[in-house]
């Protein structure tokens, strides 16, 4: 019995415009076609391919057999391993010696920033004055700035006019708080470095420390200084002022 020859079936596969006719009912899968060469992924090293072909679709899977290196673990810090109190306290103790060095130097006196604070015990009423000053000029601002909504040239000098009228104000307290504290006294005199040192740290910590929490150790330590010195400066005068 002699074998008769097979002939070839057209095999229908989707998108390669061969007549678009479907293979008859049984006629077995394509084989699937080579990827070419500048289609297959570039990688590093060697490569499995998974083929997988069903009637309708042929699924090519590649994967790599390089292992990912791991990732290299962070240099250490200057002061890992230290007690977390005491690298606070170095950090503080270090940047307010800087700053209080400074004021010592400018003031020619070991006590440099005391000398500042008992100063202003003595000038508590312009001292009071400069800071009701400022602080009106900031609120008639921010008052002129709900009437910017209005338009036109009011509008645009709304903020100016109000931080300068709130500053005329507070220039002329002078004479009522030389009274209040010619009253109180001697307690406007204990009180101000007091209310000087805190506002300062206030502001300090608002306006400069708190912007560079982010930032790299150094700078961190260098924002610092302004602040540590003001509560330095404010912890070695207290002994003497309520002796």
């Amino acid at each position: 019995m002699s074998a008769e020859p097979i002939e070839p079936t057209a095999v229908f596969a989707p998108g390669t415009g061969n007549g678009g006719s479907p293979p008859p009912p049984g006629a077995p899968p394509a084989a699937p076609p080579m990827p070419d060469w500048w289609h297959q992924p570039q990688g590093p090293g060697p490569q499995i391919v998974h083929v997988t072909v069903t009637e309708t679709h042929t699924h090519l899977v590649v994967e790599s057999t390089e292992e990912e290196a791991p990732e290299a673990e962070p240099a250490p810090g200057l002061f890992d391993g230290v007690n977390p109190r005491i690298r606070w306290g170095f950090f503080n103790a270090s940047a307010g010696a800087v700053g209080y060095s400074v004021l010592s130097a400018a003031a020619a006196d070991p006590l440099g920033g005391s000398v500042y604070l008992a100063q202003a015990s003595v000038d508590a009423v312009p001292l009071s004055v400069l800071v009701l000053t400022g602080g009106a000029a900031v609120a008639g601002w921010q008052l002129g700035r709900f009437f910017r909504g209005v338009g036109g040239l009011f509008g645009r000098l709304a903020s100016p006019v109000g931080a300068l009228s709130a500053a005329t104000w507070g220039q002329g307290t002078g004479p009522l708080l030389t009274a209040l504290y010619a009253e109180a006294a001697p307690w406007p005199g204990m009180v101000a470095p007091a209310v000087l040192a805190g506002g300062s740290a206030v502001a300090l910590w608002w306006l400069v420390d708190r912007r560079f929490l982010t930032r790299p150790l150094l700078v961190r330590w260098a924002a610092r200084i302004p602040l540590a010195t003001v509560v330095l400066s404010a912890a070695l005068y207290a002994p003497g002022a309520l002796s």
